[in-house]
């Protein structure tokens, strides 16, 4: 039971951020609110949301796998340069299959950049937690 609140917030943030962009919600939602009100309120419950899972993160349980090794940090700090350069590629490269990517119209199927790899790049670089990497960084690290 200690899971639940992270898993419930988990699909909540998952369902949020996928059902109000589908084409047929999106036109209902857009002719209700208008385009600026539908980006501020799809943009204001992705904030709610993303505050709300990383809450039910950090009260989620600490399950240890395994004892801690000294290799295993730089295993953490090598994952945590890829993550950042996904999270840096999904922000510069235009992006038409995200919601409100900027330059969408510069966007060429032949060149798709880290688009070839993930629809949603950002998204992938934003699914591993600090909290992952608490045991491998130690008391003394700059995450710890």
């Amino acid at each position: 039971m200690e899971w639940v609140p992270y898993g419930s917030a988990f699909l909540a943030f998952i369902a949020t951020h996928s059902i109000p962009v589908r084409p047929a919600i999106k036109t209902r939602l857009v002719a209700v609110f208008g385009p600026r009100g539908f980006t501020l309120a799809y943009s204001a419950l992705s904030l709610i949301m993303l505050a709300i899972l990383i809450s039910a993160a950090g009260n989620a349980p600490y399950v240890p796998l395994w004892g801690q090794a000294v290799w295993q940090k730089h295993v953490a700090f090598s994952g945590m340069l890829a993550v950042c350069l996904l999270g840096a590629l999904a922000i510069a490269r235009p992006n038409p299959f995200s919601f409100g990517g900027a330059r969408n119209d510069r966007f060429d199927p032949a060149r798709p950049g880290v688009i070839r790899w993930t629809r949603h790049p950002l998204l992938w670089g934003l699914v591993p937690r600090r909290r992952d990497f608490d045991g491998l960084m130690g008391e003394d690290s700059c995450l710890g």
